[in-house]
């Protein structure tokens, strides 16, 4: 009865997430900087290749900046791995299922210069 209990919570954990990765929009990175406003809140989709993994400390969120394949378009993704999942590390090519956060300020580590790039607090990631 558990194990039964167990794989019928399984599989409605994965149809969830099957119907979240399903109804995410693909939006162009220059719709999303041009006016962030209008898409704030709208769950998308974004294939980065991660160039930098960011642990998360007292004042800062654990997360990835990257930019979209074949492209200059920069990104910062929030999101936590869940438990038992193989971690993410730089230069993984990865898609992420998330909520749009608009824009987001970051400063470059070596040359202090501060950009603004799209923000996605994802949810999911194949």
């Amino acid at each position: 009865m558990i194990a039964e209990n167990e794989a019928y919570r399984e599989s409605i954990h994965a149809a969830i997430r099957q119907e979240y990765i399903d109804g995410a929009k693909t939006v162009s990175y220059n719709n999303l900087i041009r006016e962030p406003y209008n898409y704030e809140g709208l769950v998308i989709q974004v294939k980065i290749k991660v160039s930098q993994v960011m642990s998360g400390g007292v004042l800062t969120e654990s997360g990835y900046r990257g930019y979209e394949s074949g492209a200059d378009n920069e990104w910062y993704i929030t999101y936590e791995i869940p438990d038992g999942v193989p971690r993410i590390i730089d230069n993984d090519t990865v898609t992420f299922y998330g909520t749009y956060a608009g824009i987001t300020t970051m400063t470059r580590g070596l040359t202090g210069t501060k950009v603004e790039v799209p923000r996605l607090i994802a949810v999911y990631h194949k």
